[in-house]
């Protein structure tokens, strides 16, 4: 009984050795740290005109954040130029205890204002994208009337920022 477990033991080695080498020599070392990645979009997949209705949606979804602001699932809670420029105007009074919307209300916004700092990247990312669009739109598909309708919420963008950043804006 003794001299069986011994062999029992030598024998579940060599089996588990011989699958790790076996397994070991089956892999393709240069394919081993390489996952798929189904979810994650690649320069090459968005740089055909076969991405264009995605580019293009992608454009609308851009422009309406910056513009009116997102609430809801994933969307920051964040103010769109609207609800700044309306703020800041008096077109809309602020009734509430939100500090940075107070200090637009007041026009004593501080310059480290997380309020007004998401807004003005939300309508940079908006002018932006929809430029970039707009321009691959004018490479693959010139005659689509999607990319004059980006490039028209391009303009818009910079209208937006003309009229509430005024003169030194960064584009």
């Amino acid at each position: 009984m003794s001299t069986q477990m011994p062999i029992a033991r030598f024998t579940a080695r060599v089996l588990t050795g011989s699958m790790l080498v076996a397994g070991l020599a089956a892999c393709n070392q240069d394919t081993l740290l390489k996952a798929p990645t189904p979810d994650v979009v690649r320069p090459q997949d968005i740089s055909g005109a076969s991405a264009l209705p995605t580019a293009y949606a992608s454009a609308i979804g851009d422009f309406q954040l910056g513009y009116a602001g997102g609430y809801g699932n994933n969307l920051d809670n964040n103010e769109g130029i609207v609800q700044i420029s309306g703020l800041l105007s008096d077109e809309l009074i602020n009734t509430e205890t939100f500090n940075t919307r107070i200090e637009v209300d007041r026009r004593a916004t501080n310059t480290i204002n997380a309020t007004t700092l998401q807004t003005f990247q939300d309508l940079q990312r908006s002018r932006a994208s929809a430029d970039l669009i707009a321009s691959r739109f004018h490479q693959f598909l010139p005659a689509d009337a999607r990319g004059a309708e980006v490039q028209a919420l391009a303009a818009y963008a910079y209208v937006l920022l003309a009229e509430n950043y005024c003169n030194g804006v960064p584009i």
